[in-house]
């Protein structure tokens, strides 16, 4: 009963943090990286695990958080002209995937923003000098150490619990 209590990121940030692209929608692939490098991908030549994407010419290929496979997105200039899901092991494209749900690769903002946030809630609730906190320059630094999910409070200005996911009118 205790974890349904426990604290979460809000359902507003998850709902607008979750853009879908399908076949047809303006890519402009520069610009789709860095929004999900934004949401905490990282860019790797070969896409293997939850969270990575690589770009290839008029190919990108994305791991999406919370998905089976990888998705393989085919560009015609700068319009997606196919989804497909794709094996890591051979590269090989498989069937037609519908859309893919950008779903962050962390369970807090990893932008500007987000990082913002962090700065100004950890000099509101720690005392000292945040420069010489290790947690502190590494977020400053973009970079996410593990564990730093105790901190997620820290990312927004108010929470969220389980329940708030449930009620149909905050995530519509």
């Amino acid at each position: 009963m205790g974890t349904l209590l426990h604290r979460i990121a809000p359902p507003t940030w998850m709902v607008d943090a979750v853009p879908t692209l399908k076949a047809g929608d303006h890519f402009i692939p520069g610009e789709q990286i860095e929004r999900w490098i934004e949401r905490g991908y990282q860019r790797v030549p070969q896409v293997a695990l939850p969270g990575e994407i690589a770009l290839r010419g008029d190919i990108c290929d994305v791991f999406p958080m919370g998905s089976p496979r990888p998705m393989r997105i085919e560009l015609f200039g700068n319009t997606i002209e196919s989804i497909r899901w794709f094996d890591p092991e051979n590269q090989r494209s498989a069937e037609p995937a519908h859309y893919i749900a950008q779903i962050p690769a962390k369970e807090f903002p990893t932008d500007e923003a987000g990082i913002r946030t962090f700065r100004h809630g950890w000099r509101s609730n720690f005392e000292g000098q945040p420069a010489q906190c290790p947690i502190y320059q590494s977020v400053s630094d973009r970079q996410f150490p593990a564990g730093l999910e105790y901190y997620i409070p820290l990312f927004f200005e108010s929470m969220g619990t389980f329940f708030d996911y449930l009620s149909s009118n905050k995530l519509s």
